[in-house]
């Protein structure tokens, strides 16, 4: 079952992840129910995001792509498992409380770009430094951030201005 990002939808998915755009946005999902009440949920979402630099605020265009397993159990049949599993941090996400009738792709969606996204996008070549920072600083001596603060505030003591 393929779901496609409206150009709308895209505007409204790079507004509410803080991103610069999303070009594009789908997803394909298996539904399948399970003989206790659940349902199983694969996919894949896939994404042309473009986040912007940490570094130079430059467009860093990004191509997303997240598997999807999400199972669902009801209310019931998931708080019996809880008691008799211990689940694991490095195992499989423990299932989700399937609360209702229906599943909302959209925000499944929505929640594996989100994971896909870089967190720290740079663009190619960019380079990070701290204002005032000059190459003929003292690599051999490192500044404390505190000093630093009260260098940028006028209070740092004299020689280190």
């Amino acid at each position: 079952m393929p779901v496609t990002a409206t150009e709308a939808e895209c505007r409204a998915l790079a507004t509410f992840l803080g991103i610069a755009a999303v070009e594009s946005c789908k997803a394909t999902y298996e539904v399948r129910s399970r003989r206790d009440g659940g349902v199983i949920v694969n996919g894949t979402v896939g994404a042309a995001v473009v986040q912007s630099c940490v570094a130079t605020l430059a467009p860093v265009p990004q191509t997303v792509v997240e598997r999807v397993h999400i199972t669902y159990l009801p209310p019931t049949v998931a708080a019996k498992l809880a008691e008799e599993i211990d689940f694991e941090v490095t195992g499989d996400d423990p299932p989700d409380v399937l609360d209702g009738t229906t599943i909302d792709l959209g925000a499944i969606t929505t929640e594996h770009l989100a994971l896909g996204l870089d967190p720290y996008p740079r663009a190619p070549g960019a380079e990070f430094t701290v204002a005032g920072e000059t190459e003929e600083a003292d690599a051999d001596t490192p500044r404390s951030p505190f000093a630093e603060l009260a260098r940028l505030k006028g209070n740092a003591p004299d020689g280190e201005r």
